[in-house]
C-alpha cells in the first residue's frame, strides 16, 4: 500500500474552498455542514492557503480574535505543501509526520 500513489488510494469528493475575505465564522459553519476540518483558501483560481481546525484554536480563539469578523486571509496558513496524484502514498505520509501536517492537499484536487 505504502508504494502505491495516491491518486489509486485518495478518496474523490468535494474539495471545501473559500476566497480569502470569507470570515472564519463562515468557513467554520461551512466546514461543519460539509464534515470536513479543511478548507482550501482559493484566490482567481490560484491556491494560497488552508485553514483548518487547528488554525481556529492557535490563531482565532487563542489571539482572541472575532470570528465574525476575522477573514481567512489573516489567519489561515501560507505556506501549502501539495502532494501531486503520482506521490506515493509513503512519501505523502513521510511530509504529514516530519512536518506535523493533519492535511496534505493534492495538486489540482479543487476548482
Amino acid at each position: 500500500m505504502y508504494s502505491q500513489r495516491v491518486r489509486d488510494v485518495m478518496e474523490r469528493k468535494k474539495i471545501l474552498t473559500a476566497p480569502p475575505d470569507t470570515t472564519v465564522r463562515a468557513a467554520a459553519k461551512r466546514m461543519s455542514k460539509a464534515r470536513t476540518s479543511a478548507v482550501m483558501v482559493i484566490d482567481d483560481n490560484r491556491l494560497v492557503g488552508i485553514f483548518t481546525e487547528r488554525d481556529v484554536m492557535r490563531r482565532v480563539a487563542n489571539a482572541g480574535l472575532d470570528p465574525k469578523t476575522t477573514p481567512l486571509a489573516q489567519v489561515m496558513s501560507r505556506t501549502v505543501e501539495l502532494a501531486t496524484e503520482a506521490t506515493t502514498v509513503n512519501e505523502a505520509l513521510s511530509v504529514m509526520l516530519t512536518r506535523h501536517y493533519r492535511h496534505l492537499p493534492v495538486r489540482g484536487g479543487w476548482g
